[in-house]
């Protein structure tokens, strides 16, 4: 009768790609205690990362901001953060003025709260429009491992978006080194330690060290990362998602990215589909494919359901502010 235990090992069922048993453990949870806040925040995220269903993540991210209004005062950086959650699965689905509202609820929380402005950066990055990159935090990243839920998928977000401006500007140099504070074992060990815990920070640091002249640590941290997500899920919190897509890309293997890719969308990939298509630097030279262009056509038309269910959620009134939150989006 443990909420947290109980929460504990529905994590475990969805880190291991047991999606179905662990959402009925995570439901058991809310029978258990319907206000333990954090539960909403663990379905959100498998419903999103595994089942697709954004309208859900948001129907259980606003039930957790309802519960956790009655804290506004005492711990404004909990509710910031659902905020920003719930600002980046707007993005997701091309709802830029809403995900723009709850960036500013965030910020309004916590001024320079590093998941809002990072999820500002993005959103403007999306809208093409131009910024001044030195308004935004790009202070080495801190990694803190076993991050859960939407913590550790932001913490991908920024080092993408980080490494977007440093390839742009072609500063490698200064990007090998953020990874080194980051990622010692995969630039000091010899050879690099790849592992779950890591392998997601392989695909950009790969194109870092191929413009520093480490092919061959570029191309052994890509291989290692291959046989790393063999043991994994694709889709979930901890799944490895279109890695292997990313993977083929940089290695220039065609016929391998657009199978890998139309098996991802086929067992259901699109957390975070809308940035990475356009914004991805490994993806940039399959942008003319037609091949490409026809399963990124069918990716944003899920998209466009997605957005179109969340507005009839919106007009039924299931996702309505909370009370303490006087002004409308």
């Amino acid at each position: 009768m443990s909420a947290i235990i109980n929460a504990e090992i529905g994590t475990y069922l969805e880190e291991l790609g047991h999606f179905d048993e662990a959402r009925a453990q995570l439901d058991k949870v809310l029978r258990i205690d319907p206000g333990f806040g954090e539960i909403y925040r663990d379905l959100a995220v498998l419903v999103d990362t595994a089942y697709r269903r954004i309208d859900e993540a948001l129907a259980h991210l606003h039930k957790e901001i309802s519960i956790l209004g009655t804290s506004v005062l005492a711990k404004p950086l909990n509710v910031a953060w659902v905020c920003v959650n719930i600002a980046q699965l707007y993005l997701q689905i091309g709802a830029d003025d809403k995900a723009e509202f709850w960036i500013d609820k965030a910020l309004d929380l916590v001024p320079n709260h590093i998941g809002a402005s990072i999820t500002m950066l993005e959103l403007r990055l999306l809208r093409g429009e131009e910024f001044e990159w030195t308004n935004y935090p790009r202070e080495p990243l801190q990694v803190h491992r076993g991050l859960k839920g939407y913590y550790f998928l932001q913490l991908r977000d920024v080092e993408r978006l980080v490494l977007y401006h440093d390839l742009r500007a072609g500063q490698y140099a200064q990007a090998r080194e953020r990874y080194a504070q980051n990622y010692p074992e995969l630039l000091q060990a010899s050879p690099p330690e790849v592992k779950r815990q890591n392998y997601a920070a392989t695909i950009n640091l790969a194109l870092v060290l191929a413009g520093t002249g480490e092919e061959d640590r570029a191309k052994q941290i890509l291989a290692d990362s291959l046989r790393v997500i063999k043991s994994m899920p694709r889709l979930g919190r901890y799944g490895f998602q279109i890695t292997d897509v990313l993977i083929y890309a940089i290695q220039g293997e065609r016929e391998k990215i657009l199978a890998a890719l139309r098996e991802a969308i086929d067992e259901g990939w699109q957390f975070n589909a809308r940035y990475i298509l356009e914004f991805e630097p490994s993806l940039f030279s399959l942008h003319p494919d037609p091949e490409y262009q026809a399963m990124v056509a069918e990716v944003k038309a899920g998209l466009a359901e997605q957005l179109r269910r969340v507005q009839e959620m919106e007009l039924r009134g299931e996702l309505a502010l909370p009370p303490w939150m006087v002004s409308e989006p």
